[in-house]
């Protein structure tokens, strides 16, 4: 159903005829009593900003589309135990692919990363590892 159309019944009239203000608080109402997800009300943001900048042309001047930002959630990375990471480690039977999966694992690298790093770049009396073009281009 069009999101026009849902403001209009939320309102109970006719969605041209309403004021900034109106869909402030019809924002306000998606967000705290129906609890929408950011996606949906991003959708629900851009979908009213089109219908009243390009088609009414009353919004053009509105703050509220500059005011009104929607954060997104971003779901925190899944980390493993020492543990889980110690019988993963264990259940890899090929030992190449084992020390690349300890050195991934240990010094936080990329994959690509890994996959770059040469005999030459490994300082073990220093205790160090050059990383060649990491990420951004750097070194």
């Amino acid at each position: 159903m069009s999101y026009v159309v849902l403001i209009g019944r939320h309102c109970g009239c006719d969605p041209a005829t309403l004021h900034e203000a109106n869909v402030r608080d019809y924002f306000l109402f998606l967000r705290n009593e129906r609890n929408y997800a950011p996606s949906s009300i991003a959708l629900t943001l851009a979908s009213l900003r089109t219908f009243y900048r390009e088609h009414l042309g009353s919004g053009r001047d509105w703050k509220l589309w500059q005011e009104l930002k929607v954060r997104r959630l971003e779901p925190l990375p899944t980390v493993l135990s020492r543990e889980e990471v110690a019988r993963l480690l264990r259940a890899v039977q090929c030992d190449r692919f084992r020390t690349i999966l300890r050195l991934i694992y240990h010094t936080g690298l990329r994959i690509r990363e890994a996959c770059r790093i040469e005999l030459l770049d490994i300082k073990t009396d220093a205790g160090r590892l050059h990383v060649r073009n990491a990420k951004g281009g750097r070194d």
